[in-house]
């Protein structure tokens, strides 16, 4: 279902709507990408998302403003009437009609239409980055319930591998009665590992409880071929990403925008120092003791504010300031952007690091495990030795699922800021006007607006 502003009469306003699909099907390099229950996930979040209705309605209440800018430029028509109210001995009424046009304005009013046209066209940029806010919300909540679940099964694995070491050393205590002090200690050490399941299996139920209110529906994530669609694209160099992020950041483009708006302004400013010329259309009919007379006229007014006390002026100088702000708050966000970029790079390269050595740390301690439970049973090895093995195999197994889950989420948050999030969710603007409708010329206008 899109999100659009209401209908405004026969027109509606245009805003920055968009409409929500689930990607396509197709074929990328073996893999088959379709709607993702991330990609749904995501969808269903922005629907509905506070900060996305939020978004959408001060576009809407800039496209208001471009509009009323634009109204400016349209002729003007008055009516009056007029009857006396005694005290004279009249009688006379009189009715009229008058049409107003600018003719020149010194650039002003196309300086403030081009300047709320900027601003309009930043807060659609800003949608797209609440959009992207919104979808890298649901990823985190989706990969943290993804990996408290793996978490989980690791725990109940964890618990039924001391089941079987508790069941092995009840049968060696049947045997060896000088070893039956083991038992007592494979029991305490399943007691603490139940606790600890039962805790992460809480934890993963609020992580649920988490990505189910961020989504506003019910959603079971599932970690199938979700690795290889979230790492496809993506930059092959730190420079190429920081490159393609400063390319597609909604809230640089924003920025841009919003210093377009502030040129214009200082252009606004500094024709308010000329006259304003207007062509004044009049049309009156006024009846005096039965006689009724008519005067049409037109009149060619000049307004220029000889003396303002210096308003215009400190309104240019106050512009410029405003442009300073716009620069500096771009070469900010660029200075940000790409720390944020090199952050989400060497996190993903550590975790990527990671997750290439926990297969070789799980197979070095199951195989300590393995020879430590041989030399169990002959007993040379105490129970202790073999509880550590047990623990270590454990720690390795949450390591793995750590580092492949950071390296998944990471491999989506660079997708998102290098501008593969939109694409993947096809998230596109959708036509100004709604569907169907016609396009708009570039001023919202159906004619061009005049270059005075």
């Amino acid at each position: 279902m899109p999100l659009q502003a209401e209908p405004v009469g026969v027109r509606t306003l245009p805003t920055a709507a968009f409409e929500l699909v689930a990607p396509q099907v197709h074929e990328t390099a073996g893999v088959t990408e379709s709607r993702t229950p991330l990609a749904l996930a995501q969808t269903l979040a922005l629907k509905g998302h506070p900060a996305i209705q939020e978004a959408t309605a001060q576009a809407v209440t800039a496209g208001y403003g471009v509009l009323r800018s634009q109204a400016r430029h349209l002729p003007s028509v008055g009516l009056q009437t007029g009857s006396p109210l005694g005290g004279g001995g009249g009688t006379g009424a009189s009715q009229g009609v008058n049409v107003t046009l600018n003719l020149w304005s010194g650039g002003s009013m196309t300086a403030q239409t081009r300047q709320n046209q900027a601003l309009f066209d930043a807060h659609r940029q800003r949608l797209f980055a609440s959009c992207l806010d919104t979808a890298d919300g649901v990823a985190d909540a989706y990969v943290a319930t993804l990996r408290a679940d793996a978490l989980e099964r690791q725990a109940e694995t964890h618990l039924a591998r001391l089941d079987e070491l508790l069941h092995m050393v009840r049968e060696i205590a049947l045997v060896d009665r000088g070893r039956r002090s083991d038992i007592d200690a494979v029991q305490a050490r399943r007691e603490t590992a139940r606790a600890a399941q039962l805790d992460v299996a809480s934890q993963a139920q609020q992580s649920r409880h988490g990505l189910r209110r961020i989504v506003g529906s019910e959603i079971e994530p599932t970690p199938d071929g979700l690795a290889a669609w979230a790492a496809q694209g993506l930059s092959d160099t730190l420079t190429q990403a920081q490159q393609d992020a400063l390319g597609a950041s909604a809230t640089l483009r924003a920025a841009a925008l919003e210093r377009q708006s502030a040129e214009q302004a200082i252009v606004a400013a500094r024709a308010a120092r000329w006259p304003l010329l207007n062509v004044v259309a009049a049309h009156t009919r006024e009846r005096q003791d039965g006689t009724a007379r008519t005067d049409s006229r037109v009149v060619l007014q000049t307004q220029w504010a000889a003396f303002n006390g210096g308003q215009d002026h400190l309104a240019e100088q106050a512009s410029a300031q405003g442009l300073v702000v716009a620069d500096s708050r771009i070469e900010d966000l660029q200075r940000a952007l790409r720390q944020e970029v090199a952050k989400i790079w060497e996190a993903r390269q550590l975790a990527g690091a990671r997750e290439q050595l926990a297969p070789l740390q799980l197979r070095a301690v199951q195989a300590v495990l393995e020879t430590h439970t041989e030399l169990f049973r002959l007993g040379r090895r105490s129970v202790l030795d073999l509880l550590t093995a047990t623990q270590e195999v454990h720690h390795a197994q949450v390591a793995a699922v750590d580092a492949a889950h950071e390296r998944l989420l990471q491999d989506i948050r660079l997708a998102n800021v290098t501008g593969l999030g939109l694409a993947r969710l096809n998230l596109e603007p959708q036509h100004p006007c709604g569907a169907g409708a016609a396009p708009l010329p570039p001023s919202g206008l159906p004619f061009p607006l005049p270059k005075w």
